[in-house]
């Protein structure tokens, strides 16, 4: 079992230094005039950009940026004289968070109005034909989240526009940024992984169908002609045959439109093409070219992101957790922790999921209970899950470690760490790894223990033991090791790094033992004379 208790208490070092009265007044005053400099130019620059007013803003490193009262008034070619695009928004904020991996951006906007004057003729006389004057959205987000070492995007967007539609778009990147910056031609290099967007009605339908009646007739063809079309077109009139690729979308398509004439309720478009593709300008060709390509399915059910749990399950799940199977506890234990499928309650998601990543140090249990800890700020409990979470494999808890070991002082992550491998259950192989090292001892492999356990992925993360086999491997003469051994030096010269200095330098003290006293040194002499 990982024994979380021991890491609930603060150390006393960390409560030994209380400033003054004045201290901290100075640093809050030092603190307001920051922010006050940084609205206010924030201010000036965007006005060189597009004329706004609002009637209050701030800004403070948690809250972000919160405006309201906001009309923007951008210039437009199609206005005339007098006339004057007024868009107004009620309240919008902007957050976003910067770790050592990670870059992530909250926008959220509610009471958007985009009047009739600001649109061309032609949208503003198709919205005013089925009764709508201009563009309302109630609320809407947009949450992104970039990973720099991988280049990897996720985006999400939520809108909602009253008596209209309700929109829930997410995507998946596996690599997104541009090339060609130096050069000044950009150009996107970007490899989408997944991407589902739905479309769900909230009264367009009924404001479009009478209209879309007077066109073509009875809305029950709109299936039969959308797909002829299509089918055509991917057929060369007939003439060819459509791929699996083609088929699956034509037919989904063809049953999602029916369903929708009927029920009048949402259309959902999802693409996952296997292995991902790199979206390149070929793929816009044709509508052949782009279905293969993308390999997107239609249907009527709701957009992933947002799907609830069984209530049958959820029950289970609050009554007798521990007869669900791993993947139904993992299902709820997701709902629950993020509050997407279920109502949020943390206490109830680690009662389910602690078991499952305790004893059975299941990766994807873990990660769950880490990121959901840590963003209650329960940083010293998280902190164990996202090591199990690494060690089983898991590179998504990467960035979840490192955010978490910056709000720890470093004797409670030295601490964990050791709790974790002392508690690994793979511990055979890694005692095997390093006994036949220490009877067999091959620099290259010392050096690979080394980076893995610094990683932590596939074992637990251990810096002390880390130093203790990149000191071995740098003795032998590999500058890999001496580096991460160095790096690791210049961690412990941070602030608060007393404790980094002292795990290392036992560590080193280990590793000349090992060296001089245990024959490695005289080994790895040996294999290299030899």
């Amino acid at each position: 079992m990982i024994r979380t208790t021991m890491l609930g208490a603060a150390t006393a070092s960390a409560l030994a230094f209380q400033p003054t009265v004045a201290a901290a007044q100075d640093a809050n005053a030092a603190a307001q005039f920051l922010q006050n400099t940084l609205r206010a130019y924030t201010v000036l620059f965007l006005r060189s950009v597009v004329d706004f007013t609002y009637d209050s803003l701030s800004y403070d490193p948690l809250s972000g940026l919160v405006a309201t009262g906001v009309k923007i008034y951008p210039p437009l070619d199609w206005l005339e004289g007098e006339e004057e695009c007024e868009i107004s928004i009620g309240r919008l904020s902007i957050t976003g968070g910067l770790t050592s991996d990670m870059i992530s951006e909250v926008v959220e906007l509610t009471d958007l109005a985009v009047p009739p004057i600001c649109l061309e003729d032609e949208p503003r006389m198709f919205l005013n034909g089925i009764g709508y004057a201009g563009v309302d959205v109630s609320a809407a987000v947009i949450d992104l989240s970039y990973d720099l070492p991988s280049s990897g995007l996720q985006m999400a967007v939520q809108a909602s526009l009253p008596d209209a539609i309700a929109l829930d778009l997410t995507a998946d990147f596996s690599y997104f940024w541009f090339a060609g910056l130096i050069e000044d031609d950009p150009y996107p290099v970007i490899q989408l992984s997944s991407a589902e967007v739905t479309v769900s009605n909230q009264g367009v339908w009924q404001r479009v169908s009478p209209m879309i009646e007077g066109m073509v007739g009875a809305v029950d063809a709109i299936p039969n002609m959308v797909t002829g079309g299509l089918t055509s077109e991917l057929t060369n009139g007939g003439s060819g045959t459509m791929s699996p690729a083609e088929t699956a979308f034509v037919t989904s398509l063809g049953d999602a439109l029916t369903s929708f004439v009927a029920e009048s309720d949402r259309i959902t478009a999802r693409i996952a093409p296997e292995g991902g593709v790199w979206i390149d300008e070929y793929i816009f060709d044709g509508p052949d070219t782009l279905i293969e390509a993308l390999e997107p399915v239609v249907s009527n059910g709701p957009h992933l992101a947002t799907t609830m749990i069984e209530m049958q399950l959820l029950k289970d799940a609050l009554n007798a957790g521990d007869k669900l199977s791993m993947e139904q506890a993992l299902i709820a234990g997701r709902a629950l922790m993020t509050g997407i499928g279920a109502p949020r309650n943390r206490d109830a998601a680690v009662s389910l999921l602690v078991p499952r990543a305790a004893q059975s140090w299941n990766a994807e249990a873990a990660l769950i209970l880490a990121q959901g800890l840590h963003d209650a700020g329960s940083h010293n409990a998280a902190y164990p899950y996202a090591l199990v979470a690494m060690a089983g494999g898991s590179t998504d808890a990467i960035a979840t470690a490192a955010s978490i070991e910056a709000a720890l002082d470093a004797s409670t992550v030295l601490e964990t760490q050791d709790v974790i491998l002392a508690n690994f259950p793979g511990d055979a192989g890694l005692s095997m790894r390093t006994a036949g090292l220490s009877n067999d001892p091959d620099v290259s492999e010392m050096r690979r223990l080394a980076l893995e356990l610094r990683q932590g992925i596939g074992v637990p993360r251990n810096y002390a033991l880390a130093y203790l086999w990149a000191s071995l491997a740098a003795a032998g003469g590999d500058l890999v090791a001496a580096n991460l051994r160095d790096d690791l030096d210049e961690m412990a010269q941070m602030v608060g790094g007393e404790a980094w200095k002292a795990a290392f330098e036992a560590a080193s003290a280990e590793a000349l033992v090992l060296w001089s006293q245990s024959g490695i040194g005289e080994k790895i002499e040996a294999s290299i004379g030899n």
